[in-house]
């Protein structure tokens, strides 16, 4: 039975991990913070950024991302970036409730440019004007 599980997990080993569909690199990929907010990033195709963010979801607030994506017409059709749901690590794990970080991965998938704007609100509320806000810009270049 063991060997049979082990048979079965290898492949998936060697092809790395994948979250929400979207392969996470054997290799850290660069990290981006508040303290980064409106920078603009290059990136080759199959590779990502991580986007580390405060939080607090037991609050009801959270982080949610809207992608605008611009190509030229000579570029490969298809989305330029993927987000992928961020995962919550909490600053203290023996206290429930506690803040922490959220850490979302963006995968590069085509050549073109996207501009991601994160906003941290209660999503079942109005929007608010002073909602905490992120944006970063990512320039997606072919592979060589």
């Amino acid at each position: 039975m063991k060997l049979f599980l082990l048979v079965l997990l290898f492949p998936m080993l060697l092809a790395g991990c994948r979250v929400n569909d979207v392969c996470v690199e054997s290799h850290p990929a660069p990290t981006l913070t508040e303290k980064d907010n409106g920078k603009t990033m290059r990136l080759t195709a199959g590779t990502g950024v991580n986007i580390r963010l405060a939080g607090n979801p037991t609050t009801g607030y959270d982080w949610t991302f809207s992608v605008v994506e611009e190509k030229s017409a000579a570029e490969a059709p298809g989305m330029v970036v993927e987000v992928a749901d961020g995962t919550f690590t909490p600053d203290a794990t023996d206290r429930v409730g506690s803040p922490g970080y959220r850490t979302f991965f963006v995968r590069a998938l085509t050549p073109g440019k996207a501009v991601l704007t994160g906003k941290y609100h209660r999503p079942w509320e109005k929007p608010e004007a002073d909602a905490t806000r992120v944006r970063f810009t990512l320039i997606v270049e072919s592979t060589p």
